[in-house]
């Protein structure tokens, strides 16, 4: 079932298409002649970027999650790809994140992409290299949090932070995590509401009203509310709550 509703299935079939075949056409053109690329490692971004629209896609157009949690580990190995790159942009994000608009679009690309990964149950080894890939080690409060909760054993290696790079946004969901039960559903509740709004800097804000909208998911909502054991009952249901994802994940 279509879980986004701001576009209709044919949308998301042909938005979804495109850039699968964009991938497809790049992947091929790489393995058989990449001297042909003056700059090899935008190709590696764009290999990446376009396959976390497909996932983001996919998910929004109601397509299975054990078919997503499959394919999930081969976007890890496209980023990859692209940070292995020597001419790769710096995937960075520090406070003030308003400094620069990039660190706010690595930063919640970061978590994301640490949410698909508590999501689709990934194994240890992918851990790693997903959190090799993230770096910025000791530079998000929320994001070291998230972690450490699996994987603990990299505290170690790992300095501990209170700070949060982009608080406006992301403060009632950090409080959450270690407010009292009681306080835990309000303060997600309270992000969720301000979600959008408060994030409305990054590249992918008010897409739907142009043709590169994949979904409007907090799915660092879902991360938070799966590493911590949180209760959803009272925001399973508010917009872009990605509640069957947390359901799914909660049956691995």
């Amino acid at each position: 079932m279509q879980r986004e509703q701001h576009k209709d299935i044919s949308y998301f079939d042909e938005r979804i298409e495109s850039r699968l075949n964009e991938v497809t056409k790049r992947e091929i053109g790489v393995a058989s002649n990449p001297s042909q690329y003056a700059k090899l490692d935008s190709v590696y971004a764009n290999i990446f970027y376009l396959s976390v629209d497909i996932l983001q896609g996919r998910y929004s157009r109601g397509d299975a999650l054990a078919e997503l949690a499959t394919d999930f580990p081969d976007l890890i190995r496209k980023w990859e790809q692209y940070l292995n790159h020597p001419a790769h942009e710096p995937f960075e994000f520090a406070a003030p994140i308003t400094a620069d608009v990039r660190y706010l679009d690595n930063y919640t690309d970061a978590l994301r992409m640490l949410a698909w990964a508590y999501l689709f149950d990934l194994e240890e080894a992918l851990w790693l290299r997903l959190v090799a890939c993230i770096s910025n080690v000791g530079q998000d409060a929320l994001i070291e949090r998230l972690i450490l909760r699996r994987l603990p054993w990299l505290a170690n290696q790992r300095p501990p932070t209170t700070q949060l790079v982009y608080p406006k946004a992301y403060q009632p969901l950090y409080d959450a995590i270690d407010a009292v039960p009681v306080e835990q559903p309000i303060l997600v509740q309270r992000f969720l509401q301000g979600w959008y709004k408060n994030l409305k800097k990054v590249s992918w804000h008010d897409t739907h009203k142009q043709g590169s909208f994949f979904g409007y998911w907090a799915w660092e909502a879902a991360a938070v509310t799966l590493a911590f054991g949180l209760d959803d009952t009272n925001y399973n249901t508010m917009p872009h709550y990605p509640s069957d994802a947390v359901n799914f994940a909660r049956t691995l």
